[in-house]
């Protein structure tokens, strides 16, 4: 078992890396949790997980981790164990050298390094859009629509 110091620099060099958010959740090792997780930050998996996830921020897996699930859909995922199921990460993911994903990808970005396996299909868009992109592109276009407003009614009023 690996001590609480080495976990915590670990996932402060995860953090650092992967621009993963807070780890609010975290499934320990031989623990199993069966459901439809809704979380606001990350989640990290060391033990098994079957369900569904949603995040707006990271899945985890580590290298003892496992993910049985009908669906899963975060910002990004960082695996290093097994992931069972559909990954849907607005951001990107990155498979290390012992994630095993048996399942289709779609993201933005797709790093998979030397040794891992992965058995599905992947769609990778660079120029995909998250929801978060498409509403500051909204709220731009708000702005700048506002923008060409004031200077209508300035050269009117001037």
């Amino acid at each position: 078992m690996q001590s609480a110091r080495f976990l915590t620099s670990k996932l402060a060099k995860l953090n650092k890396q992967n621009h993963v958010e807070a780890i609010n959740t975290i499934v320990g090792e031989r623990s199993v949790v069966e459901g439809h997780f809704q979380i606001a930050d990350s989640i990290r998996v060391d033990g098994t997980f079957r369900g569904k996830i949603t995040s707006s921020g990271s899945l985890i897996v580590s290298t003892q981790g496992e993910v049985d699930a009908d669906l899963i859909q975060v910002k990004d995922a960082v695996v290093d164990g097994c992931v069972k199921g559909p990954l849907d990460a607005s951001h990107s993911v990155r498979l290390g050298p012992s994630a095993e994903v048996d399942g289709d990808i779609t993201t933005q970005v797709l790093i998979v390094e030397k040794g891992a396996v992965l058995r599905g299909t992947c769609a990778v868009a660079p120029n995909a859009v998250d929801i978060e992109t498409q509403e500051d592109e909204k709220i731009e276009e708000q702005e700048d629509a506002d923008m060409e407003t004031q200077k209508d009614v300035e050269q009117v009023a001037g």
